[in-house]
């Protein structure tokens, strides 16, 4: 018989089917993958986000918050990465449901270097399709690169005017950010600057 692994190996794969997970989600848009458990964390602390920050971030990086400062600290302790405003950040982690000014202020990178265009990763309640439960929530339509036609989503606990900035910060292509959407159950869609948002009217 095998030993078991080490709790240090479990955690190097799981941060590997994690890192899977989300570029499946970004490189096919409308895509809804599932993140492995989560570490655990401190009381106060959104364990998504963290775990997205765990694998995402490192010491060559900075992160933005929009204002969870316990999340701050739990970021810089397992990462290394460096706290800063939103307009100098690279990732930026935050509650959906809230509207976001900070999203506004991400770098969308340049046209010698668009790659250094942020990344904002966003927690929300749950993501479902129309056909699933068509009340409530926010309805979207995804299309573009890497969809065949269109993929309809409802969103529950994404405040609208996040999205309006999303479309707003990616209208001149190959500037923009990249957002991702997270659940507490682990799933993740991923919304690259390539992306076109159709939202439902209000």
């Amino acid at each position: 018989m095998n030993p078991a692994p080490c709790a240090r190996e479990d955690e190097v794969l799981d941060a590997q089917r994690g890192f899977r997970a989300m570029l499946t989600a970004l490189a096919r848009p409308g895509t809804v993958t599932r993140l492995p458990a989560p570490p655990p964390v401190a009381p106060g602390v959104d364990a998504r986000l963290a775990q997205i920050a765990q694998v995402l971030l490192d010491r060559e990086v900075t992160f933005a918050t929009c204002g969870a400062a316990a999340l701050a600290r739990h970021v810089i302790a397992v990462t290394g990465s460096r706290w800063v405003g939103a307009e100098s950040a690279d990732y930026i982690l935050g509650a959906g449901a809230a509207s976001l000014a900070e999203l506004a202020a991400l770098p969308i990178g340049t046209l010698e270097f668009p790659e250094s265009g942020a990344t904002a990763v966003l927690s929300v309640e749950r993501l479902r399709a129309p056909s699933e439960d068509a009340r409530g929530g926010l309805g979207l339509v995804l299309s573009g690169p890497g969809i065949a036609s269109e993929v309809g989503l409802r969103i529950d606990g994404l405040h609208r005017e996040n999205l309006e900035t999303f479309a707003r910060r990616n209208a001149e292509y190959p500037l923009g950010i990249d957002m991702f959407l997270v659940t507490r159950s682990g799933d993740v869609l991923g919304l690259p600057r390539t992306v076109r948002v159709g939202l439902e009217p209000v």
